[in-house]
């Protein structure tokens, strides 16, 4: 049964789901047996968050594990801790400055096709999904982002304190949406459709819907 913990990071909760033995390939006995790990995300940023089981680390110590964590998952880590919020306040100062989504990315525009032509992936969590299409959770969860920013999706609570994607228009009209106008289409490969969204490449209409 996957383990759910909630934090709140100036002032806003957040829901962490705790990383299974299996998912903490490659990192260090001395790790596994100092800390607990769990996915979340801030802002629609992936974080990798880290929970001393006993004693804090020196400064020198967490930055070390840190990096190896970081390096290893490719996600910001986050160490939560019971009175140094620096790490969360320094995570936070680099997430505040992530922009809006303005264009369909290659993941978003995966995820988008993927749903349209293959399989609904109406009510599954970034981790469901995962199992589905050759990306990341962190490249999924900011796929997600990316059309939750375009306004073609919406994440919503799924129960057990998980957040699943939902779709407001289906089939066609959610196609119409994305691509209605192919015109303004320029050297680089991307079109400006009426709702103000780019699309990065080439988009043929699904073949099934």
């Amino acid at each position: 049964m996957v383990k759910m913990k909630e934090i709140a990071i100036l002032g806003r909760p957040i829901q962490l789901q705790e990383r299974s033995k299996a998912q903490m390939k490659g990192v260090t006995i001395g790790e596994m047996l100092s800390y607990k790990f769990y996915d979340g995300e801030f802002h629609g940023m992936p974080l990798l968050f880290a929970e001393p089981k006993d004693k804090v680390a020196t400064p020198r110590g967490l930055s070390v594990t840190a990096n190896n964590l970081t390096s290893l998952f490719q996600l910001p880590t986050v160490f939560l801790l019971p009175t140094c919020h620096l790490p969360m306040l320094l995570a936070n100062e680099r997430i505040r400055k992530t922009k809006q989504a303005k264009v369909l990315t290659p993941v978003a525009q995966y995820l988008l096709l993927y749903h349209l032509q293959i399989e609904s992936i109406e009510g599954l969590a970034a981790r469901d999904i995962e199992n589905k299409i050759p990306y990341s959770y962190a490249s999924i969860t900011l796929g997600i982002t990316c059309l939750e920013d375009l306004g073609l999706c919406q994440k919503v609570s799924g129960g057990s304190k998980r957040k699943v994607i939902h779709f407001d228009k289906k089939g066609m009209e959610l196609w119409k949406h994305v691509a209605e106008s192919r015109s303004g289409k320029n050297d680089h490969g991307t079109c400006q459709t009426t709702t103000g969204i780019q699309i990065i490449g080439n988009l043929s209409a699904p073949k099934r819907i």
